[in-house]
């Protein structure tokens, strides 16, 4: 793996699923806090694949404060 691409991967808070800077769809929310796309539909998000934007937020009530 290239240095540029270990800096731009970012980690699932929920799975800990590698997510890259690519169109993954992730969902990122507070300051430092992503889920990959899987776990973010798991949790109720919704994705418009059209728009490329999500529409609905994913529960987050158990992920903690940390990621404000």
């Amino acid at each position: 793996m290239h240095e540029s691409e270990a800096d731009s991967l970012s980690t699932c808070v929920d799975c800990g699923a590698e997510i890259g800077a690519g169109p993954d769809e992730a969902f990122t929310f507070g300051s430092t806090g992503v889920l990959c796309n899987a776990c973010a539909l798991r949790r109720g998000g919704r994705y418009d694949a059209a728009r490329d934007h999500w529409v609905g937020e994913p529960d987050l009530s158990d992920l903690g404060r940390e990621f404000e």
